[in-house]
């Protein structure tokens, strides 16, 4: 039986359209994520873990710049192994939008406060019987941005000052400007 060739593809051009999409969506993927921590990707070896990362590794690494791939033994179960061996973690969001300035800090506590509560709760009925670490943030932007990135804050420091201080000294580091003078808005909630 012949193949259909749609759009006048035969099947080695449609599967190289695949791989090339493939790459094409890591590399941007890796673009975005070092570039909103400014992170030189290039100065880094690209690990090629999974059951296809070794496939795609050299041709992502060639496409970012990046001058080493490290393809460890069995790729394929790299991914379960560090499921196996990564501590227990429970993530929580929760939609909190307003702004620090016009809001202020009350709603946040009590909203981490019970996030807390809960997480911790999740981790007892695993069976999880240590202490548990608790890391609280902020999904933040400038009133009237577009866009928001997460800000790591700290239980004990949750005053509107220190919030828009870390978050004008972030937006700083990662866009190499900030705004004080403008509101601070608060899009999520955060508990891991």
């Amino acid at each position: 039986a012949r193949v259909a060739e749609p759009l006048g593809l035969n099947v080695i051009e449609a599967a190289q359209g695949v791989i090339d999409v493939t790459v094409a969506n890591a590399v941007r993927e890796i673009r975005a994520l070092t570039s909103e921590r400014g992170i030189d990707h290039r100065e880094y070896a690209l690990l090629a873990g999974g059951g296809a990362g070794p496939l795609h590794g050299v041709a992502i690494a060639r496409e970012l710049g990046v001058g080493t791939v490290i393809v460890p033994p069995l790729p394929g179960v790299l991914s379960a192994a560090g499921l196996v061996l990564c501590d227990l973690r429970f993530d929580s969001v929760r939609s909190l939008p307003g702004t620090l300035e016009r809001d202020g800090v009350n709603r946040i506590v009590e909203y981490f406060d019970r996030m807390t509560a809960a997480s911790i709760d999740r981790l007892r009925a695993e069976g999880f019987t240590g202490e548990p670490v608790i890391s609280l943030s902020l999904d933040m932007r400038y009133k009237g941005q577009n866009w928001e990135f997460e800000v790591p804050v700290a239980r004990d420091q949750l005053d509107v000052e220190t919030l828009a201080a870390s978050f004008d000294r972030d937006h700083e580091r990662l866009y190499r400007f900030k705004m004080p003078e403008h509101e601070h808005e608060i899009i999520n909630l955060r508990v891991a």
